[in-house]
């Protein structure tokens, strides 16, 4: 009944759509106004974290560096790493170090 009341006339929209021929995406990636913000401040956040990376990074420093840039960062800016805690990852980066192909986790 709360999904009827919430989606069907979306649904309806959808499928109109459909039946028109129009290439109509799976329902997963269509956004709405509030879910785009949140990318949008997502995708600002992890700009200014790269950049935070870019003007600190020197030659020399370690992954554990690297990581607490990140960390710093983007607690700073309201944020949440997204690999901290996730399947019990430790850190707040996945780091390689030159050709490696493989994610780690950053160390010393």
């Amino acid at each position: 009944k709360k999904y009827k009341q919430c989606h069907e006339a979306f649904d309806e929209k959808i499928a109109s759509y459909r039946r028109k021929g129009h290439i109509v995406p799976p329902r997963k990636i269509i956004k709405i106004p509030e879910q785009i913000s949140k990318i949008r401040e997502s995708a600002k956040i992890n700009v200014a974290v790269l950049d935070a990376v870019a003007e600190q990074i020197q030659e020399g420093m370690s992954t554990e560096d690297i990581d607490r840039i990140v960390y710093q960062k983007t607690i700073d800016l309201g944020g949440t790493p997204a690999q901290l805690g996730y399947e019990g990852f430790p850190k707040s980066v996945c780091t390689s170090i030159n050709e490696e192909v493989c994610h780690g986790i950053p160390s010393k």
